[in-house]
């Protein structure tokens, strides 16, 4: 079922792998792979609390992957920027630099967010969007592509849908809480 679970992740076949990680759960509960993987699935599909819960528990055996994501939901979902700075720190220390490029931007882009709340985009953009598309727009490879080089993301109405919506591959969550006036600001950004 591992081996089944791992190859479907591989190839984003995030359903099947579902299945997989859900059986395993069910046979081993304390599968760090397993519980980290499902939780990784429960963020990606919006489960935002029950992704946290299975998350925290592989982030207690220092899995990367769950510290990763536990600080992408900290300061996408929850709007806790220093909390998110604190596990992606943890992330920088477990994985000794190796993954240091992937969390440089997230750190900045927290760090910014707790400094500034002026520019209304700019902390939109660093709270919801920069734990996967980097500080900079430029996206972080295998999590999700450059807002810089896709011409979609300079349509407006694409970048509202994808918001409300999410991504139809259900790799980019909804955000339905971002409206009004954050939402335009967000879009300008």
């Amino acid at each position: 079922l591992l081996k089944y679970g791992s190859s479907a992740w591989e190839l984003q076949q995030w359903e099947r792998a579902a299945q997989a990680y859900s059986a395993i759960l069910r046979l081993d509960p304390s599968n760090v792979v397993a519980v980290s993987r499902y939780g990784q699935l429960l963020f990606f599909s919006g489960e935002n609390d029950q992704a946290l819960t299975l998350l925290r528990a592989a982030a207690k055996f220092n899995d990367a992957e769950a510290l990763l994501t536990i600080g992408n939901i900290l300061f996408s979902a929850k709007n806790d920027p220093r909390g998110a700075l604190s596990v992606w720190e943890q992330y920088q220390r477990v994985t000794k630099g190796k993954g240091e490029a992937r969390v440089i931007e997230l750190i900045a882009a927290a760090r910014k967010r707790v400094s500034s709340s002026d520019d209304i985009g700019g902390v939109a953009f660093a709270t919801n969007c920069a734990g996967c598309h980097a500080a900079s727009g430029a996206g972080i490879a295998g999590t999700a592509p450059s807002l810089k080089s896709s011409s979609r993301a300079r349509d407006a109405a694409f970048i509202i849908k994808q918001l409300e919506n999410g991504s139809a591959n259900k790799q980019m969550p909804a955000f339905p809480s971002i409206k009004g006036a954050e939402l335009e600001a967000l879009v300008k950004h």
